[in-house]
């Protein structure tokens, strides 16, 4: 009898001592998932962390979707971000496609319950797999499935779901993950489609103002006017390419950073920063100031030249911008003066006219 009775002891010990471990991997199992899930930085790294202990039972196809919903908050469109097969010759649903969620034989599946994860281990025997797509399931190789609806707030944000090949009882450790996923990933797939749009943004926004920037560049280039801006130090932050040519550079960027020492004389040049300065401290333009210009290849004209302050959106002066044409002083022709022979042909200088 007493024998029976320590036998029935060491027995219940050892079952609660199973159990005890099992808790305890499973609270290590998800307490990894979670830590994991923290630095995730893709779809990609989300799928493949969360199915892992799926892949290590059998698993052999899962993936991610987005949802999106109407107007109603009601899902409309599905598209895959992430996806994994373990047969690479087999394929999978490429990230990018998307699912018109209406007439998708999967729709009522994938949405039947959006609080809950639904566990199905035989397809050909779930109630909740009609006749139409329990063919279609069996098609792709599923016979056994994980459905993880991604919701906050009783609001749909992704999806995710995993296949067998073969029916499969679910172990404690998979309900218990899997049950928990829901919570555990929700959130972090929504921060990464926030952060996806905002990146969508920010490139859009980058295309159509580099399109904008070389719309307005070659307007700059093609008007027969010298344009030029300069920073609050007067150094160039650009130019339009007549400009350019004149200071002897092929292209507008060769400017970029370069001020007024860089090609006139050190008092020219003293006088030109004096301009920009008194342009820049009044915030008052200074319009038709004649100019004689010495250009790359030593002939020199005069130039009608205008400055006025660069403000930005909060008024403050961040700038100068200045455009010339030729001086209709100087004939209708431009007339060229003789380049002084103090001056070497890599220095450009401008005299004011004092008449």
């Amino acid at each position: 009898m007493e024998t029976e009775y320590k036998t029935v002891i060491a027995t219940q010990l050892e079952a609660e001592i199973t159990r005890l471990r099992l808790e305890q991997t499973k609270l290590q199992t998800l307490l990894d998932v979670s830590r994991a899930l923290n630095i995730a930085r893709t779809p990609d790294d989300v799928l493949k962390l969360i199915i892992q202990t799926a892949v290590a039972s059998g698993a052999t196809g899962a993936y991610l979707l987005y949802i999106d919903l109407n107007p109603s908050g009601e899902p409309e469109w599905a598209e895959i971000v992430a996806s994994w097969v373990r047969d690479e010759d087999f394929g999978a649903m490429p990230p990018g496609f998307r699912i018109q969620l209406a007439d998708f034989p999967f729709n009522r599946l994938w949405l039947a319950n959006p609080n809950e994860t639904q566990f199905i281990p035989d397809v050909a025997q779930a109630e909740m797999i009609d006749d139409n797509l329990r063919p279609m399931l069996v098609g792709f190789g599923t016979q056994a499935l994980i459905v993880v609806p991604l919701t906050q707030g009783g609001r749909w944000v992704g999806l995710m779901g995993i296949g067998w090949p073969e029916p499969h009882s679910f172990s404690d450790l998979e309900v218990a993950l899997y049950q928990a996923v829901p919570a555990l990933a929700a959130p972090v797939v929504e921060n990464l489609r926030v952060v996806a749009n905002q990146e969508h943004v920010i490139e859009q926004r980058t295309a159509e103002m580099r399109e904008t920037r070389n719309m307005l560049q070659t307007v700059l280039d093609t008007i027969p006017v010298r344009v030029f801006w300069k920073d609050t130090e007067s150094r160039f932050l650009g130019c339009n390419r007549l400009f350019a040519q004149d200071m002897g550079c092929t292209s507008p960027d060769e400017l970029i950073g370069k001020s007024d020492y860089d090609f006139a004389s050190a008092d020219r040049a003293e006088s030109y920063r004096a301009d920009d300065q008194a342009v820049r401290e009044t915030r008052q333009a200074r319009l038709n100031i004649e100019e004689q210009l010495t250009r790359g290849d030593g002939s020199t004209l005069w130039l009608r030249t205008s400055k006025v302050p660069l403000l930005d959106r909060a008024g403050q002066c961040i700038g100068t911008l200045g455009a010339g044409d030729r001086s209709a002083e100087a004939g209708a022709g431009g007339t060229v003066y003789p380049h002084h022979p103090h001056h070497g042909s890599h220095h450009r200088h401008a005299a004011h006219r004092r008449d």
